[in-house]
């Protein structure tokens, strides 16, 4: 479960897209995830939601659906894992940061430079 580790406050804020009422989640902060619209899972994690959908349904709207995932991932002891590349996609450094992806494979990173322009 690979990705752009972090943990956020959990919004209690009723007016947000991303609310999630006490009820729901009792902490005021979330466990660890891999934030955004990106994060890697292995072909057996995968197989693993696709077998437990239907259970797995029960978790899924306690919050954002990267903390979703986490918690799903947490239930089989597994944790995200920083791929510092990805931090990049995530922060939008592509447009701030010209030259990033060069750069980067220059230094040795083994990233795939095609995610370069994804929006």
């Amino acid at each position: 479960y690979l990705g752009s580790p972090r943990t956020s406050v959990v919004e209690r804020d009723e007016r947000s897209g991303v609310h999630v009422p006490r009820e729901v989640w009792k902490p005021d902060t979330w466990h660890e995830f891999n934030q955004g619209i990106h994060y890697i899972l292995s072909a057996d994690l995968v197989a693993w939601v696709v077998k437990n959908k239907d259970d797995l349904r029960a978790l899924a709207g306690t919050g954002p659906e990267d903390v979703t995932m986490a918690l799903w991932m947490l239930s089989l002891d597994v944790h995200p894992e920083a791929v510092p590349w990805m931090f990049y996609v995530h922060a939008g450094r592509w447009g701030d940061s010209a030259g990033w992806p060069e750069r980067e494979a220059q230094s040795g990173c083994k990233c795939p430079l095609a995610v370069v322009g994804l929006d």
